[in-house]
C-alpha cells in the first residue's frame, strides 16, 4: 500500500471513530460519588462495582471500541508505511495484520475499563486524577519496561513475517498491537477516569501517541540504514577476499607452485 493511500484510509477510519466518540459521550454513565473517604482503595473497589452495575456492558464494549476506533489508527500509519523487501506480499496479508492490531488494543479493554473505573472512585477529584495519570505516564515512560515495549511496536511491514502467511500476519499484528498497548496504556486512561473535558484528553494523547510511534519509526530507520551499510562492508569484504587469495604462510601462493611443476613436466617431456 503506497503511503499517500494508507494514511488517507486511516485518517478516514479515525474520523468514524471520532464521529462515533462525540455520539456516544464518555464510555461511562456518570457515577454519583459513592465514596466514603473511609479509604482511597476501598472507594476505588466500591466505584468499580457500581460502575459495572450501573453501566451495561454493550455501553462499556461500544465506548471502548469507538475510543480505540478514534485514537490508534494513526499510530498504525509507521507499520503500515515501512519499507518493505522485494518478495511479493501474499494475498490477504495486511487486512490480517490489521486484525490482528485490533483484536488486541479490543482485548486491552478488559483491562483498563476496570482500572479507569477503579482510579475514578479512588481518586474522585479531577485535578488528583489528572495529576495522578500524568505522573503514572511519565514515570512509565521512563522506565526499561517502556522500551522493551516499544521493541514490539516498532514500524514493521506485514510482509517481513515468515512462515505461513495467514498466520504468521495476523500474529504480527498482534504483536504490533501488544507493543502499542503496553507503550501507550497511561495515555489512553486518563480519558477515561476523567469525565469533563474528555475529548480533548483524547486528542492530546492521540498527539502523543503519534509523536512517540513517529520517533520509534525514525529509530528503525536508522537502524536499517546502519545494519545496511554493515551488510554492505562484509558483502565487499568477502568478494575481495574471494578475488585475491591468500597466500600460503609457509612459502608461494599454492597457484605459484601449480604453474611452476607444469612448467618441469613441460621441459621434461
Amino acid at each position: 500500500m503506497q503511503a499517500r493511500s494508507a494514511w488517507l484510509i486511516l485518517m478516514c477510519v479515525a474520523g468514524l471513530g471520532w464521529a462515533a466518540m462525540i455520539a456516544i459521550g464518555h464510555p461511562f454513565l456518570s457515577l454519583s460519588n459513592c465514596a466514603s473517604g473511609a479509604s482511597a482503595i476501598g472507594d476505588g473497589w466500591r466505584n468499580l462495582q457500581a460502575g459495572l452495575l450501573l453501566n451495561p456492558a454493550d455501553r462499556l464494549a461500544e465506548g471502548w471500541a469507538a475510543m480505540v476506533l478514534a485514537m490508534t489508527p494513526m499510530a498504525l500509519g509507521p507499520a503500515l508505511t515501512a519499507p518493505r523487501n522485494a518478495s511479493p506480499e501474499a494475498p490477504g496479508a495486511l487486512p490480517l495484520f490489521v486484525a490482528g492490531y485490533g483484536a488486541l488494543w479490543l482485548l486491552a479493554g478488559l483491562a483498563l475499563v476496570p482500572a479507569a473505573l477503579w482510579v475514578a472512585g479512588a481518586l474522585p477529584d479531577r485535578g488528583a486524577a489528572l495529576t495522578a495519570m500524568a505522573v503514572t505516564a511519565l514515570a512509565w515512560r521512563v522506565s526499561p519496561f517502556h522500551r522493551l515495549a516499544s521493541r514490539l511496536c516498532r514500524p514493521s511491514s506485514p510482509a517481513e513475517a515468515s512462515g505461513p502467511a495467514p498466520g504468521r500476519r495476523a500474529l504480527d499484528g498482534f504483536r504490533h498491537g501488544a507493543g502499542c498497548v503496553l507503550t501507550c496504556w497511561p495515555l489512553m486512561l486518563a480519558p477515561l477516569v476523567v469525565h469533563g473535558h474528555h475529548i480533548v484528553l483524547m486528542m492530546a494523547a492521540t498527539v502523543l501517541q503519534w509523536a512517540d510511534h513517529g520517533r520509534l519509526r525514525r529509530l528503525a530507520e536508522a537502524r536499517a540504514t546502519r545494519r545496511a551499510a554493515t551488510d554492505d562492508a562484509f558483502r565487499i569484504a568477502s568478494q575481495s577476499s574471494r578475488a585475491h587469495p591468500k597466500p600460503n604462510e609457509d612459502g608461494p601462493p599454492v597457484a605459484t607452485l601449480v604453474h611452476h611443476a607444469s612448467g618441469v613436466r613441460h621441459a621434461a617431456g
